[in-house]
């Protein structure tokens, strides 16, 4: 059985991972990080709350690094202690720091860019393109954007 991470925000990144957890066809053990404020996806799953970088679509100065000193360490823990094989997310701004420190530790990383990009990348996307492992699109015009990205169709 594989551990998977996954790190997901509200709304659609959160409607996204959920599509994909219920292909979980392999009973690979889930653990979710997501925002204070929002469900995670199934009760059974070890769930860690994070801070959010943003406040009513604004970011703050402030949140930014309140944010980060809370998840880097937060991050570190859960990806040692868990030892995930693979850590996915569909996008929020709050994957960025469990990305890099999971492409660090050499633990496979893939980010998927939300269904509603289709002409450009999304702030997470613009930073995790060059260092996730795998891009996967949902879009066919992504693939202009996203040069390495794989094509997977809409979840």
């Amino acid at each position: 059985m594989k551990k998977i991470l996954f790190v997901y925000g509200p709304g659609g990144h959160r409607e996204q991972s959920k599509r994909l957890l219920s292909y979980n066809t392999n009973n690979d053990k889930i653990i979710e990080i997501t925002e204070f404020g929002v469900d995670q996806i199934n009760k059974r799953n070890k769930c860690y709350k994070t801070l959010p970088y943003k406040t009513k679509k604004r970011i703050n100065p402030i949140n930014i690094i309140l944010s980060t000193l809370y998840l880097a360490p937060l991050s570190l823990f859960i990806l040692i202690k868990h030892r995930p094989s693979k850590v996915i997310t569909t996008g929020p701004i709050i994957a960025v720091i469990p990305i890099f420190l999971s492409k660090f530790l050499g633990i496979e990383t893939i980010f998927i860019e939300t269904w509603s990009r289709f002409y450009s990348c999304s702030s997470t996307g613009k930073i995790l393109r060059k260092v996730a492992s795998k891009v996967l699109v949902q879009n066919e015009e992504l693939r202009r954007i996203y040069l390495n990205s794989i094509y997977c169709g809409r979840l």
